[in-house]
Formats: C-alpha cells, structure tokens, sequence
C-alpha cells in the first residue's frame, strides 16, 4: 500500500512541471513564465520598419507553412497596444544588444522580437522557432511556452580552426572549408 501512495504521489508531482527550454546557443538570460501562446491562423504579425523586415517575417511564414499548411497575414504597425494577439517585430535602439542581439517576450497574447538591426530579428525568429514543440505538423495551433529571452553574441567575431601543420588537406577541402566560414 505504501508503495503504491508513493508511485502515486510522485506521478502527480510531474503533471505540473513546465516544459524545459532549450536554445542553441543558449541565451544570456531565459525566463520562463506560466502559460503558453497559440498560435493559430487568426494571428497577425505586426512590424514596423521596411523590406528587409519583410524578408524575415517571410521566412518565418515559410516556416509556419511547414508546419500547419496556413500563412499569417502581416501588416505595419498601427498601435502597439492592441487588445488582439499578434506577433510584433520592431527595430529599437538599445546599447546593451548591439547588432545581432535581441529581445524575445512571449506571454499569452503577444510574441516580441525587438532588436537593433535585421541580424537580430533574424536571431530571434531562430529562437522562436526552437520554442515550438518538436512534433512535425500541427492541425490548428502551435503551442509556445510563454517566455522572456535576452540575448546577444558573447564575441563579435566568429571563426574555425583548421591544422594544417599536423594534417593535410587537399586543395578542394581547403576551398570548401574557407567558403563555409
């Protein structure tokens, strides 16, 4: 009997746990809230800003195609604080982020991607998408845990490394390891 009340009690203790959050690369700060957005096909994006905006807000239509079959509408921004659930892109200035870092919000009436330039919304869209559950299509919403993520590069340079002096390589290798960095 005491047995059973312990296998009980501890199943039950795993109802209410949130889903875990994983990023790559991690965040330099992730705070998870209770809750989830859904996303579905009555959502709108809103932006503010010119076509390069738009390119990314269409790669992350394509991306949401993929996995329920519809497309969000989008338009530019009228009012901010509007009573329905939308997603909003905005270019900010903020000294803290620098070119490729960003602000993501997710509660359960809006998603924010804020940044300083189009690097950074494209990096947020990235985490976005890495919030969404790994399931492979989705009939009518997408749940996505609400979620404030602060994030940046650690170093503005990025490189590889490659030992020449203890292997070697042939002239293509070379070629095709200098155009992947």
């Amino acid at each position: 009997m005491f047995i059973l009340m312990c296998f009980i009690l501890f199943s039950c203790n795993n109802i209410n746990k949130k889903r875990e959050i994983n990023i790559l690369p991690k965040p330099l700060l992730i705070e998870q809230k209770s809750g989830d957005f859904h996303l579905n096909k009555n959502i709108k994006i809103a932006f503010n800003g010119d076509e390069k905006i738009l390119e990314i807000i269409k790669y992350f239509n394509n991306s949401i195609d993929s996995l329920t079959g519809y497309k969000l509408k989008y338009e530019k921004i009228i009012s901010e604080n509007s009573r329905k659930k939308h997603i909003l892109f905005k270019i900010i200035k903020d000294n803290f982020l620098g070119k490729e870092g960003y602000y993501l919000n997710v509660d359960k009436h809006t998603i924010k991607i804020t940044a300083n330039d189009y690097a950074g919304l494209f990096y947020g869209v990235q985490s976005l998408l890495q919030l969404m559950p790994p399931e492979k299509k989705f009939k009518n919403e997408i749940p996505i845990p609400c979620v404030k993520i602060k994030d940046k590069p650690v170093y503005s340079w990025r490189g590889m490394h490659l030992d020449v002096s203890r292997h070697f390589f042939p002239k293509e290798f070379i070629k095709k390891y200098i155009d992947i960095i």
